[in-house]
């Protein structure tokens, strides 16, 4: 009984010990104390992102609205999209933007195991630079869920980890272009790291559509307020 008992307290450390990051998901909280993971910027700046690409129809719908406006943005993606679609992935990375990793698949690293993460981690980001041709040094976790396990890998990957501090909720069936934008604005966009989805493959089915509307109104704003636009986890400006 009591060998039972150890091993279930043993068991139950463990599972603190592999979830305890994911607490970073309290963004109050964490906004105060890892600013910097959250990609909290300077008053002035903004860094718009991207998960769940590249995508052969809306991504290059989002390059061009970009360009347009003559912003950089980072493109966190996934290494299984960038492998069926490298032509897209390439293109993002020719056009001066920022590619950073989501993950070999969209999977939550809570319900991982250790040498799987390591495995996703390294192949997707293998997967990125072959298909990019540009150096990874950034990582978004599914989800924004982070582990013992994912901070371990990345670390050893030299992947540094980097969430967000405003979010579209873009992937939701019900998202609109006005309910996208009030969430945006609600978080603040001045000394945000934005967060939106430049594909639909792990969200509702077309929810792409209200999600550009939404961008070309904040690109505007953003315009319109004289904030400057950076790449996601530098200073350096677009």
């Amino acid at each position: 009984m009591r060998a039972r008992a150890q091993a279930a307290a043993l068991f139950a450390a463990a599972a603190v010990l592999h979830s305890a990051p994911a607490l970073t998901w309290f963004f109050p909280v964490t906004k105060h104390v890892a600013p910097s993971l959250l990609g909290v910027r300077p008053e002035g700046e903004v860094a718009i992102t991207f998960d769940d690409g590249p995508d052969p129809v809306s991504t290059p719908l989002v390059l061009d609205l970009l360009a347009h406006h003559r912003v950089k943005a980072t493109f966190f993606m996934l290494g299984d999209m960038a492998k069926r679609h490298p032509g897209v992935a390439r293109m993002v990375a020719e056009e001066g933007h920022q590619v950073g990793l989501h993950g070999l698949y969209h999977r939550n690293a809570l319900f991982r195991s250790y040498p799987t993460i390591g495995y996703d981690l390294k192949r997707g980001k293998e997967l990125l630079e072959d298909t990019s041709g540009q150096r990874v040094h950034l990582m978004r976790p599914p989800y924004g869920v982070l582990s013992t396990a994912v901070l371990m890998h990345a670390r050893r990957l030299d992947l540094k980890p980097l969430l967000w501090t405003s979010w579209g909720r873009d992937w939701r069936a019900v998202a609109t272009k006005e309910s996208i934008v009030s969430d945006v604005m609600r978080h603040g966009i001045d000394g945000a790291t934005v967060l939106l989805h430049d594909s639909d493959c792990t969200s509702a089915p077309g929810s792409t559509h209200a999600m550009l509307q939404a961008l070309a109104e904040l690109l505007e704003t953003i315009q319109e307020r004289g904030l400057r636009t950076v790449m996601a986890g530098s200073g350096t400006s677009a």
